[in-house]
């Protein structure tokens, strides 16, 4: 659990899990109520708000219509509805639209984190906007997510949101729980073929540049069949309900991450078995992952000889349980190194326990 105080009306919730996506259309409002309720059947106490405050979908989504909402002293009672609790900006506009910004929109934020009585819930989902603004820096300032699921379609032109918006959360330090893949197919009503509906590989890529885990991969369903109730019910989101509770305990295992010590010229990982893992920075800087490497080794311009060439790390931090990021000295920001990689690129040996020299930079994983 993170470290921030949960506001009072939220003391007795257990894991705050956010479902986010910076690009719009890619049905995370419906994944995040089809996750709270894949969580529920499993016998969890589990509540859902809506903090899409200018999009408002959880009405919608579970036909609410007009619903009155009741107040409990100075709080606002979440609705009880398919064995969940629910909130949303929605059922407090009555269909009118939120004309915000800025100070008035935190306002409304930080009202429905910390006015509704939620009581006492094993996992409260928050089903955040597109972007990465004002919403997501209020909820990551006033309470402590505990991890955050980030959903996406295969198309080319998601990846860089996405992108963007594990980079927020590593910003923030919220840990990432991994990746759903949504409208990956569709299956031929005629002759029950599987068709690409994105083509590409731009799920996978993100997964492989941060080292993601895929929590599931979901088809392109209509009418009915995309309820969430409906996908609630499926094997694929069972699944992804119990990976989602592995990762969040992993996140709190700390003793799953080495400790990250640069040294003069390597970056060396002290894994809590004592084993010793060493990567030159040569190695490293070669095997560099930001967007701007990635991108000119995609259009096949990527020049090793342009590499400094003796290259000096100068900054190191953990995002979240999953990969590395580097600052180099003459100022480029390696993006993410994920455990994978890193394993892959380590010469291993027995840890010295006298290794901190003067001058060495340590990140350790953050909490």
């Amino acid at each position: 659990m993170s470290q921030l105080r949960r506001p009072g009306t939220m003391a007795e919730v257990g894991n705050l899990i956010a479902v986010s996506s910076c690009k719009g259309g890619v049905g995370k409002s419906t994944l995040a109520a089809a996750l709270a309720l894949a969580l529920a059947a499993r016998g969890r106490a589990v509540g859902l708000l809506d903090l899409d405050v200018h999009g408002p979908s959880l009405p919608t989504l579970f036909g609410l219509g007009q619903v009155p909402v009741e107040n409990e002293g100075q709080n606002l009672v979440p609705y009880q509805h398919a064995g969940i609790s629910l909130f949303s900006f929605g059922l407090l506009a009555g269909g009118n639209p939120a004309v915000l910004r800025g100070p008035m929109l935190a306002g409304v934020v930080r009202q429905l984190l910390c006015n509704v009585a939620w009581g006492k819930l094993d996992d409260l989902v928050l089903d955040l906007p597109p972007g990465t603004g004002d919403v997501h820096l209020t909820v990551s300032q006033i309470v402590g997510l505990d991890g955050a699921v980030i959903v996406s379609t295969n198309h080319a032109l998601a990846r860089p949101d996405v992108e963007n918006g594990l980079l927020m959360f590593s910003q923030v330090a919220v840990p990432v729980l991994g990746l759903i893949e949504n409208m990956a197919w569709f299956e031929c009503g005629s002759c029950g073929a599987k068709h690409e509906v994105f083509g590409g590989s731009a799920a996978k890529q993100v997964q492989e540049r941060f080292g993601l885990r895929c929590l599931a991969r979901l088809p392109l369903l209509s009418g009915a069949a995309c309820a969430p109730a409906e996908l609630a019910a499926r094997g694929e989101l069972k699944v992804m309900a119990e990976a989602v509770l592995e990762a969040l305990a992993e996140t709190r295992d700390h003793t799953l991450l080495p400790e990250a010590v640069l040294g003069p010229a390597r970056l060396e990982l002290h894994w809590p078995d004592s084993t010793l893992g060493v990567i030159e920075f040569k190695a490293l800087r070669r095997h560099c992952r930001c967007a701007e490497c990635e991108d000119a080794r995609r259009r096949g311009v990527y020049d090793e000889t342009a590499l400094p060439a003796e290259p000096v790390a100068v900054e190191l931090h953990w995002l979240g349980n999953y990969a590395l990021s580097v600052r180099w000295q003459d100022g480029h920001r390696s993006g993410i190194y994920p455990l994978t990689l890193l394993r892959e690129l380590a010469a291993y040996g027995k840890a010295c326990r006298c290794r901190h020299e003067d001058g060495n930079v340590n990140a350790t994983p953050r909490n």
